[in-house]
């Protein structure tokens, strides 16, 4: 027998079923849109090399580094996003672009950091924030290194970036909360073994150099 209170669990139980439905649909349809998403910085990326960089683009060698360094740096981003608070701020973004700069030229460092940034900011908390910091601190890290050539270059690199980072984020506090009441110290401690590892990047350009049969400066 439907009593009144059975009627009314029925109907509750029914508007979640819609609700829970509902919400699945709009699952899907975000998980496309962050398909599509991707796949347009990705296009982006390889009509820049295309065009701009046709000896780049014919030679597969030097390609497949670009986009398995790049794809490398933003799987490292999703994977310290879901396991560390604020981790994504951990990872050493600014070392893209000096190790494509010591084998390609700035121009294509600064293309390839502004794709892995965009595609990276679909996982992040406050996307604005993560890209304006990310963006101006990778570039000036770009221009800071004109050719490099030794390793002091990079500690200096990493001293930029640090002081950058801390910069951006005071900023970033005063545009989103008025003051500096969310201001968290451990997040400059974040920065600093950001930066501690980007000055560690030269390994990696020793390890590329043997991978793919590169020559540096």
């Amino acid at each position: 027998i439907v009593t009144p209170q059975i009627f009314t669990n029925l109907n509750t139980y029914q508007e979640l079923l819609e609700r829970e439905n509902s919400t699945s649909g709009a699952d899907t349809y975000y998980k496309v849109g962050q398909i599509l998403y991707v796949l347009i910085c990705v296009a982006l990326l390889y009509t820049f090399m295309y065009f701009y960089r046709r000896r780049f683009f014919d030679n597969i060698r030097q390609m497949v580094f670009l986009m398995t360094l790049t794809t490398l740096f933003i799987v490292l981003a999703i994977v310290m996003f879901e396991y560390i608070s604020n981790g994504i701020y951990l990872v050493p973004f600014a070392a893209l672009p000096v190790i494509i700069l010591v084998f390609f030229d700035s121009r294509t460092a600064i293309f390839a950091l502004l794709t892995a940034i965009l595609i990276t900011a679909l996982v992040a908390t406050f996307q604005f924030q993560f890209i304006f910091m990310e963006t101006v601190v990778c570039i000036a890290a770009t221009l800071s290194i004109h050719q490099l050539s030794r390793r002091s270059q990079l500690l200096r690199t990493a001293i930029i970036t640090f002081i950058l980072y801390s910069l951006c984020y005071f900023v970033m506090c005063l545009i989103t909360d008025g003051d500096l009441d969310n201001f968290l110290w451990k997040t400059i401690g974040k920065f600093a073994i950001n930066s501690v590892l980007l000055s560690f990047a030269y390994l990696l350009i020793v390890v590329i150099e043997k991978l793919f049969g590169f020559t540096s400066t």
